[in-house]
């Protein structure tokens, strides 16, 4: 009776299907992470893992995950609604609510799995924004800038999420969700953006903020760079590196059609 519902529920479960029974979060929305705040990321990695276990044998780690979060001295002296990161909401893009992924979830065994591989995306992406936003307080704080300071703060938390799959999408975030639905992960696109662009078209962005995204970009572009000549050396052959090709930042296997993305959601940006 409500078209608008039906294409949403539709394009929402696709969306979810197509990111659940797996720990993808790690190597797609977490890649940046992996080359530019290691120790970060193996953390949250490690949890992610935890978390699927524990989903498998029937606890449920969502509240776990936020007690957690919340009972860190910067969830409790309130740096971390200061900066504006993006660790109160219930689920990350891949995984929008829709009824029959609501339905799949309540299966006897493909819904455990379902539900673990759900719970460790959430898991991970919340664990590695909040590793990180603890990490860059402490810097901040280190070199003198007060971490309540909403230019700062702000400042910060916007380059926290990005590179954790959550970029700030302005006045479009009224219309967030039906954005996300149709168009994927709008969020994680604007993130990749943010991080290739090291947030230079934001004039709100301070001093503090901009150097550590330079960096990160650094970081990033090297990493992936670095690995893309190693398989190159490996296999002759086996990374294209014209940007223009749908095969750019990938390592594919000679002779066979099976890639590899080692460039996360960064690659299409460069191809484009």
């Amino acid at each position: 009776t409500n078209p608008k519902e039906v294409v949403k529920e539709l394009a929402a479960t696709s969306k979810s299907a197509n990111a659940t029974l797996d720990n993808s979060f790690s190597f797609i929305q977490g890649l940046p992470s992996f080359f530019a705040h290691p120790k970060e990321w193996v953390s949250a990695f490690l949890k992610s893992w935890e978390v699927i276990a524990k989903e498998l044998v029937g606890i449920d780690t969502k509240n776990l995950v936020r007690m957690d979060i919340s009972s860190r001295p910067n969830a409790l002296n309130g740096k971390y609604e200061a900066g504006k990161y993006d660790l109160g909401i219930k689920y990350e893009e891949a995984f929008p609510q829709s009824r029959l992924f609501t339905l799949i979830e309540k299966t006897p065994i493909l819904g455990r799995i379902a539900k673990a591989a759900e719970s460790a995306f959430n898991s991970f992406a919340l664990s590695l924004r909040a590793n990180l936003a603890d990490k860059y307080i402490a810097m901040m704080e280190r070199q003198g800038i007060d971490a309540l300071n909403p230019t700062e703060a702000v400042s910060v938390g916007k380059m926290t999420n990005s590179i954790t799959g959550r970029g700030n999408i302005g006045k479009l975030k009224v219309v967030g969700e039906e954005l996300n639905v149709l168009l994927f992960s709008v969020r994680f696109f604007k993130g990749s953006w943010d991080i290739l662009t090291a947030h230079a078209f934001d004039p709100t962005m301070s001093r503090f903020a901009r150097k550590q995204a330079a960096l990160n970009l650094a970081k990033v572009v090297g990493g992936i760079s670095a690995t893309l000549w190693i398989a190159d050396q490996l296999w002759p052959g086996s990374v294209e590196w014209d940007s223009t090709s749908s095969k750019f930042g990938k390592i594919c296997q000679p002779g066979t059609k099976i890639c590899y993305n080692v460039s996360g959601g960064l690659r299409p940006i460069v191809t484009l």
